[in-house]
């Protein structure tokens, strides 16, 4: 190998790196994590929501057909309520797991202000913290 190709080689793995860091999102903290969540549910970008999930939600998402980014924005679309704002009232961090509970705001199909309150459960993966599920009104659901 010439020095000039393993010259383009490097360039080209060095901006591979750079897009990658550039795009991927901050998961060192799980408030953080858990506040992009919610930021990315209430603009409704899916997509970028896949990217916070935990390998184990990831795993039972495809389980139903669901398999990548651009397939859960569809599932996301069509299954999580409008969301028009929360206020966290509560976060409980251990070292493997998280918790947080957060007041929800939501406009009803007719237009009218509902609100709930819902559980975020967060687990730690290697150095990274990832949405593993919620809970509201008692049921469960994946991120």
């Amino acid at each position: 190998m010439n020095g000039r190709s393993l010259l383009f080689l490097t360039l080209l793995a060095l901006g591979g790196f750079a897009l990658y860091r550039a795009f991927s999102p901050d998961t060192s903290d799980p408030a953080t994590v858990i506040e992009k969540y919610l930021n990315h549910w209430k603009t409704g970008n899916g997509a970028s929501i896949y990217l916070l999930i935990s390998t184990d939600a990831k795993s039972k998402l495809r389980d139903n057909g669901i398999r990548n980014a651009v397939a859960y924005h569809s599932y996301f679309s069509d299954s999580h309520r409008d969301l028009r704002g929360w206020k966290m009232e509560s976060q409980r961090i251990g070292v493997t797991t998280a918790r947080f509970v957060a007041t929800l705001s939501f406009t009803n199909i007719v237009g009218k202000q509902m609100t709930d309150r819902a559980s975020f459960y967060v687990v730690r993966e290697g150095d990274s913290w990832r949405v593993d599920g919620w809970e509201m009104s008692n049921v469960y659901a994946l991120p």
